[in-house]
C-alpha cells in the first residue's frame, strides 16, 4: 500500500510541474499576444495620423486651386 502512495505522490507531483510549466508557457503566450496588440494599436495610430495629415495636405493644395 505505501508502495502504490509513492507512486500516486510521484505521479501528483509530476502532474503539477506539467502544470506549472503549462501555466508558465501560457503566460507567456499571452504577455507576447499583448505586446503583439499593443504595437498594432501602434501602428494603426501611426497611420490614422498620417493619413489625417495626408488628408489636411490634400485640402490645402484643392483650397490653394480655387
Amino acid at each position: 500500500m505505501k508502495s502504490l502512495k509513492k507512486s500516486y505522490s510521484a505521479y501528483e507531483t509530476e502532474a503539477q510541474k506539467r502544470v506549472n510549466e503549462l501555466t508558465i508557457d501560457n503566460h507567456k503566450k499571452a504577455l507576447k499576444i499583448e505586446k503583439q496588440r499593443k504595437t498594432i494599436a501602434e501602428l494603426f495610430s501611426v497611420v490614422a495620423i498620417m493619413a489625417g495629415a495626408i488628408a489636411v495636405m490634400v485640402f490645402l493644395k484643392i483650397k490653394k486651386l480655387f
